[in-house]
This record gives structure tokens, C-alpha cells and sequence, in this order.
């Protein structure tokens, strides 16, 4: 009885089935970006700052909407989109002693920027439930007292207003902001606690 061989020709469908999955498999585990990181400016290198490495992983791009401010001579662009999530409505940072807190409520659309001088660590700012007499309006809290968001004032009749300052901002583009602030930082996530 004769067995009928196999020539290589018949298996092409299944190499190609298998290269192809390689193929997906290797793209998928790798980071083309990776490298860039350890790479410093030279011949036959990128030349990317960190920031601009950090802003290529992220997908920035001139059109992306950001919060622009600048501290203390430094500036700092937060893409909007990276406050959006409830859990990432505030960022706390510290520039030098100068803390600062952004705040992004999306339900009413409503930026607000506090700084306080002369601060060794982040402030204490973050946001807390809903309060019923304004369901769409953002509540912070600092220390033990709550805020409105969108206005400073207490929640508690008769109480002070928060006591910290509000910055100017600018609504912008990346695109925008980089050309007025070349060397521009843009908050990708990890928040700034550096003292000077």
C-alpha cells in the first residue's frame, strides 16, 4: 500500500498563516518608541527631547486641545483630554514652592487654576461627591472644607471663600502653545513635585 506524500508546495498556505502571525505577534510586542528614550542628540538620532518622546507615545498633536499656564517663568500645557476621567479632574503639582492645581469639571465645561506660594508640598485639593443644590457642578475640598469649583465660595453658609489664588490660562491648541512657549513641558500623566 502506497502512501501518498506531501510535497512542500501543499504546506505554503500554512507558512504564510504562520508568518503572518509572527509578524502581528512581534509588531504588537514591540515599542518603536522604546529606543528613542535612551537615545541622546547625534548623528543618526532623533534628537527628541523627553517631552517631545512623552508627547509621541501620547498620540499629541498640534491640534490637540490643551490648559496652558506658566509658573514661575516655566510653561506647562495639560491636554485636555487627560482631565476628562472623574479620577483625573485635578492635578496637583509643585513647581519650586509654587504649588498648583488644575481643575477640569466636563459636565459644565469649567477650568479653574489655583496656585499658593511658599509651599513645600503639594496642596491638599481634591474633588468630593456631588452636592444636590448644584448636581452638575464640581465640589473640592481642602483640608476639611468644601468648595465650589466653579466659583471658590464655601458650601457652608457664612464660611470664607478657598483661600488660594486663581491663574490665568489659556485655552489653546498645542500647536498654539508650543509656538508662543518653545520649550513648553506637556503633562502626560505623572505629576510634577520638583522643589528648587
Amino acid at each position: 500500500m502506497s502512501h501518498p506524500t506531501a510535497n512542500s508546495s501543499s504546506f505554503w498556505p500554512i507558512y504564510l498563516l504562520v508568518g503572518c502571525v509572527l509578524v502581528v505577534v512581534v509588531a504588537l510586542s514591540s515599542d518603536p518608541l522604546s529606543n528613542l528614550m535612551d537615545r541622546r542628540p547625534g548623528p543618526g538620532n532623533t534628537g527628541m527631547s523627553p517631552e517631545q518622546i512623552q508627547a509621541a507615545r501620547h498620540q499629541l498633536n498640534d491640534d490637540t486641545l490643551v490648559i496652558g499656564v506658566v509658573v514661575d517663568g516655566q510653561p506647562r500645557a495639560y491636554p485636555l483630554r487627560n482631565l476628562i476621567r472623574p479620577d483625573q479632574h485635578i492635578v496637583n503639582e509643585l513647581f519650586g514652592t509654587t504649588a498648583v492645581s488644575v481643575t477640569y469639571c466636563d459636565l459644565d465645561d469649567c477650568v479653574r487654576i489655583f496656585t499658593a506660594k511658599e509651599q513645600q508640598h503639594l496642596l491638599d485639593l481634591r474633588i468630593t461627591g456631588p452636592d444636590a443644590r448644584r448636581p452638575r457642578k464640581m465640589v473640592l475640598q481642602l483640608n476639611e472644607q468644601r468648595y465650589w469649583q466653579d466659583t471658590g465660595e464655601s458650601l457652608e453658609a457664612g464660611q470664607p471663600v478657598l483661600p488660594l489664588k486663581t491663574m490665568f490660562y489659556e485655552r489653546t491648541t498645542l500647536g498654539n502653545w508650543r509656538t508662543q512657549y518653545p520649550n513648553t513641558e506637556v503633562f502626560t500623566g505623572e505629576t510634577r513635585q520638583i522643589a528648587e
